[in-house]
Formats: structure tokens, C-alpha cells, sequence
């Protein structure tokens, strides 16, 4: 009998994309002859976009932008609607 071939997943562990997606790995192993090897990528989203921080009722009380990503994708979605 073959080895299974190997498709490697990687997945942010903390993100809910990665969380729906991840039945989907696994029916693969289930339906086809593969093995799924997991390997950990952390997405850093707060050096991309930016971040902030909260008191406990929500607001915000420091916040950091990244202008240019925020601005960069902000002019790709107009030029694609133009």
C-alpha cells in the first residue's frame, strides 16, 4: 500500500477563520489518502493594522494606528469600485 501523502495546514490557533476551516482538513484526511501535518503561523494583525486598549467598560484608551495599511487597502477598494 502507498504512503499517504502529506498536505501541511497552517493555522493561527486564535483565529475563528482558522477554526472553520479546519473540518475541512480533517475531511480530507477522512476521504483521501493524505495526512494533514499541523504547523503553528501566528498572524500578527496589531504590526499590520494597529491596536488599542480598553478600560473595563470598553473604551478605548490608547490606541495605534498603521495609517498606511489602513490607507493602502482603503485605495484599493475604491480603484477596484471606480
Amino acid at each position: 500500500m502507498a504512503q499517504p501523502r502529506t498536505v501541511t495546514a497552517y493555522i493561527d490557533y486564535k483565529s475563528p477563520y482558522a477554526y472553520l476551516a479546519k473540518d475541512l482538513a480533517y475531511e480530507l484526511e477522512r476521504d483521501f489518502a493524505v495526512r494533514v501535518d499541523w504547523l503553528p503561523y501566528v498572524l500578527d494583525i496589531p504590526s499590520f493594522l494597529g491596536s488599542a486598549r480598553v478600560d473595563d467598560s470598553g473604551r478605548v484608551i490608547e490606541e495605534e494606528r498603521n495609517a498606511t495599511a489602513t490607507w493602502t487597502a482603503a485605495a484599493r477598494r475604491e480603484n477596484a469600485v471606480s
